[in-house]
């Protein structure tokens, strides 16, 4: 029970993105108020994550995510980190920017502030190193100027 619990609350903002409804009662699940049998847990959780992650994440629920996360900082932020922090989500909006960019601002102030509950959550990593490096690699001796 211990490992869903840390599984769940790892990742809580990534199934944030993906569906706070259905976050909810994922967390509902994890607390078993019920005093279900573990067994049942498991397949609830594992039900509801598969619903979860149904449809990919809607542009508007990544920057709830990316808002929700800012407030961790808002406080100890510039109005000018703060502005332009605001002006990346707009352009994310807008299709200008990938998400990557405003995850990696707030990916810094996580590191800056050393922020313990965000730097475990998987929404600002969340691929594995060992797939990032694989796809850093990808095309690499493509020119890609040639046509």
């Amino acid at each position: 029970m211990k490992e869903l619990v840390r599984f769940h609350s790892d990742n809580k903002l990534l199934l944030k993105a993906y569906s706070q409804k259905t976050l909810g009662v994922m967390g509902r699940t994890v607390a078993n108020q019920q005093k279900k049998p573990f067994a049942n847990i498991v397949r609830d959780y594992q039900r509801e994550l598969a619903d979860a992650l149904r449809r990919p994440p809607r542009i508007g629920s990544n920057i709830d995510v990316l808002l929700h996360g800012m407030g961790y900082f808002s406080r100890r932020l510039s109005k000018r980190e703060k502005a332009l922090f605001l002006k990346y989500l707009e352009r994310y909006k807008a299709g200008k920017i990938p998400l990557g960019v405003a995850t990696g601002v707030l990916r810094s102030w996580i590191a800056r502030f050393e922020e313990p509950y965000l730097m475990t959550q998987s929404f600002f990593e969340p691929y594995p190193k060992e797939l990032q490096e694989d796809a850093a690699t990808l095309g690499k001796d493509k020119d890609y100027w040639k046509f």
